[in-house]
Order: C-alpha cells, then sequence, then structure tokens
C-alpha cells in the first residue's frame, strides 16, 4: 500500500486473518479493497485476499463446497499479486493451498 494508514489497515486485517478471525479479516480487507484504485492490480489482490479470508471463513463454517468456490476465484485474483505485496510469502501460500 502506498500510504500508512493502508498499511496499518492492512497489516490489521492480516493479523485477523493469521488469528482465524476471517469473517473479520475479510471486513478490514474489503476496506481497503473499496478505497483501491478501480482497475489497478492492486485492487485485484486485495479481492484476492478478500476472497482468501472468506473461503477461510467457509471452511471454518463447514462449508466446504463454498470455500472451495471462493478459494479457486481467490488463487486467480492473487497471480501477480507479489508486485503489490512482495512481503508476504505467497509461493508457500499457494503450495500450502495445492495441497
Amino acid at each position: 500500500m502506498t500510504n500508512d494508514l493502508g498499511a496499518i489497515d492492512l497489516n490489521s486485517g492480516l493479523a485477523l486473518f493469521n488469528r482465524a478471525e476471517f469473517f473479520e479479516a475479510h471486513e478490514a480487507l474489503e476496506d481497503l479493497w473499496r478505497e483501491a484504485q478501480f482497475g489497478s492490480p492492486v485492487r485485484r489482490h486485495l479481492q484476492g485476499l478478500v476472497q482468501l479470508a472468506v473461503a477461510f471463513h467457509h471452511e471454518s463454517c463447514q462449508n466446504f463446497v463454498g470455500a472451495r468456490s471462493v478459494l479457486d476465484r481467490a488463487l486467480r485474483n492473487l497471480k501477480g499479486a507479489e508486485e503489490s505485496f512482495a512481503f508476504l510469502d505467497l509461493d508457500h501460500l499457494r503450495a500450502v493451498l495445492s495441497r
């Protein structure tokens, strides 16, 4: 993210995700997605993070069909996200999720 507030918000959303608070992570990340420039790669990559949180939320509610559907879209939207989020280990994430 280009400004400090965005970075703080992103860190908050990621912290919620890492604590398995997936619904709350989705809400926090979605706020950033709404603020991102329409059509930008960052916006698409944020959408992937939002969808990833939604997929994990569905999985935690045992909605495995919904989780798989959203996960597939999340992974598509996270292609190339290293450009937007170089600090995230997206290769490791993809490897874990492919299992």
